[in-house]
């Protein structure tokens, strides 16, 4: 008997990658409302590009072991799975993108890097997301 992605995914699965989804938009537009202000002038907090760029280095590892842990299963079809990798995927992402801004901050004094790399980074995962929901709403159906 063949078993098709669909049959493979519970409701509650599904429903949690819903979650996952909502949760990495919400938090992708937060940064992006964040970083607008900050390019606005309306934030005058110094950026400490060192610490900046010790933690995005520590995210990253980790974050870099979590993909090796669940890439094997991200080939199972279940929608769950999908969503837990696209969720580590973007923390890696914004961890790179976060070693750019720290790097720019150090080097060159440029304090606007965070804020841009940081909206770049947010319309590649709103873009994902599109693309995650679209794969839930499929599920549901």
């Amino acid at each position: 008997e063949i078993v098709t992605p669909r049959e493979l995914n519970h409701p509650s699965e599904i429903y949690a990658s819903l979650a996952s989804a909502l949760s990495l938009l919400g938090v992708t537009i937060c940064l992006s409302l964040e970083a607008v202000q900050r390019l606005n002038g309306k934030d005058h907090l110094p950026i400490k590009g060192t610490m900046m760029f010790i933690i995005s280095i520590a995210g990253l590892l980790v974050d870099l072991l979590n993909l090796w842990i669940l890439q094997p299963h991200g080939k199972s079809g279940e929608v769950n799975m999908r969503s837990a990798i696209v969720h580590v995927a973007a923390d890696i992402f914004r961890d790179i993108s976060v070693i750019v801004a720290a790097i720019c901050v150090l080097a060159l004094g440029w304090e606007a890097a965070d804020s841009w790399c940081t909206l770049v980074v947010s319309v590649i995962i709103f873009l994902t997301c599109l693309t995650l929901f679209k794969d839930v709403f499929v599920e549901l159906r």
